[in-house]
């Protein structure tokens, strides 16, 4: 006969773990970070401050020297009524060409150097979304257009007899071409490698695109096709809609350059948005 052992219960599983704390977000600052955009803006301004003799007394001193070039080059033409209307026609288009670069430069200098020192990971490690990095950026660099270009137009107004109909449309001209040509300054600094790369789209892209954009001559007494094409850029209506805030003459209503400057620096700034989100040529 056999005898059946009773079976003995399974054993028990070992007890669970304590459960974790809830998982925190590290983003706890709300929609936008005002915070680390501010951080960024006031990083670069103090790098413009360390090299404030290269951002201010470089453009005052370049565009002075076009206007005695140009005053010298008209000689006895100076005292006719066509010689005094060359230097009231060029003198807004230096100050904004002053304005613009200066703004393109800040923000492809920063990008460089953090890239070039190799501290890019101070901008891509804190709690930024790659719209408030560059946010915090291109903010840095309008504001360095604008300042760069105090002084060249005190000097402009005070030496010449080039009015200003309306100091309101000038501003707004400036902030968004500061805007736009600072987002293109973003596009650089990413797209460089070397100094030299950045170099080469100054002064073989930026500088001669603005030349031509009506500083020293109309684009409408430009000849085909030349005219057409640089009525492809927006910095010709930037130039344009500035010289209708000093002397009241322009080409293009106005309503239309800002809206074509407004409309290229929304979508140059969606465009650098995308490629800080992707990392291009920041992630090595």
């Amino acid at each position: 006969m056999t005898v059946e052992m009773p079976r003995q219960p399974p054993p028990l599983p070992p007890p669970l773990p304590p459960p974790l704390p809830a998982f925190r977000l590290a983003r706890d600052f709300g929609r936008v970070h005002w915070g680390g955009i501010w951080t960024v803006f006031r990083r670069d301004m103090i790098m413009f401050r360390k090299f404030w003799p290269i951002s201010l007394a470089g453009p005052f001193l370049n565009v002075m020297m076009y206007l005695m070039i140009l005053s010298l080059a008209l000689g006895p033409e100076r005292d006719t009524a066509a010689g005094a209307q060359v230097i009231p026609f060029i003198a807004p288009g230096l100050i904004l060409f002053a304005i613009l670069t200066r703004a393109a430069e800040s923000s492809a200098f920063t990008l460089m150097l953090r890239k070039m020192e190799g501290d890019i990971g101070e901008l891509l490690s804190p709690p930024l979304l790659p719209g408030e990095a560059l946010a915090g950026i291109a903010l840095a660099a309008l504001t360095t257009g604008l300042i760069g270009g105090v002084p060249v137009a005190l000097g402009v107004l005070l030496t010449t007899d080039v009015p200003v109909a309306n100091p309101l449309l000038a501003l707004v001209v400036a902030v968004l071409t500061s805007t736009l040509t600072g987002f293109f300054g973003v596009w650089i600094g990413l797209w460089s490698q070397r100094w030299d790369h950045m170099a080469a789209i100054f002064g073989f892209v930026l500088i001669p695109v603005a030349f031509l954009s009506g500083v020293f001559a109309r684009v409408a007494d430009m000849p085909e096709p030349l005219n057409l094409i640089v009525w492809a850029s927006p910095i010709a209506y930037a130039i344009d809609a500035f010289r209708a805030a000093f002397t009241g003459e322009h080409t293009i209503p106005v309503w239309i350059s800002l809206a074509v400057l407004a409309g290229s620096a929304l979508a140059l700034a969606l465009f650098c948005r995308y490629l800080f989100a992707i990392g291009y040529r920041l992630k090595a």
